[in-house]
């Protein structure tokens, strides 16, 4: 369910912008007796590596550059503590041009998330290849991981 929604453009051509909104979502979470398994990325995720051959002779391009960056906080539900976080992870390619950004952190009642990754460059040699893969490769693995719940006796 979508609540508040605010939108900010810039005037200027080239700036980002920045969405804010409010989000109640059903189907993200599994509760296991105990215990409640929460993915936090709950738009936006990669779920696969693009990168899946072992070799690659040609340069690797991407449409455009992507720049992605995600704030969420999301509600410990009443009854329940924080049991596992996502370990924080900050990670750039040997060039700077790819970059991985993520921490989650208890802040009161809330679980504040910040999360983001960027490849600044369209066009990669083949040699850039193996360490590009292995960037997706934490990528993903990032994304697939889980908060998890713990029912307070």
């Amino acid at each position: 369910t979508i609540g508040k929604v605010e939108v900010d453009i810039p005037e200027a051509s080239g700036e980002s912008v920045k969405e804010q909104i409010d989000v109640e979502v059903s189907g993200s979470a599994e509760a296991m007796g105990n215990l409640i398994y929460l993915n936090p990325i709950i738009s936006g995720r990669i779920e696969e590596n693009p990168l899946k051959q072992d070799e690659r002779q040609l340069p690797i391009e991407f449409i455009i550059p992507v720049k992605n960056r995600y704030m969420f906080s999301i509600a410990i539900p009443e009854g329940y503590a924080v049991d596992e976080l996502p370990e924080p992870i900050s990670l750039a390619t040997s060039d700077g041009t790819a970059i991985l950004r993520y921490a989650a952190q208890i802040n009161g009642s809330n679980i504040q998330l910040n999360h983001s990754w960027q490849i600044d460059e369209s066009f990669y040699a083949p040699e850039k290849f193996h360490e590009l893969k292995e960037f997706y490769a934490v990528l993903v693995a990032k994304h697939n991981e889980q908060i998890v719940l713990k029912k307070v006796q």
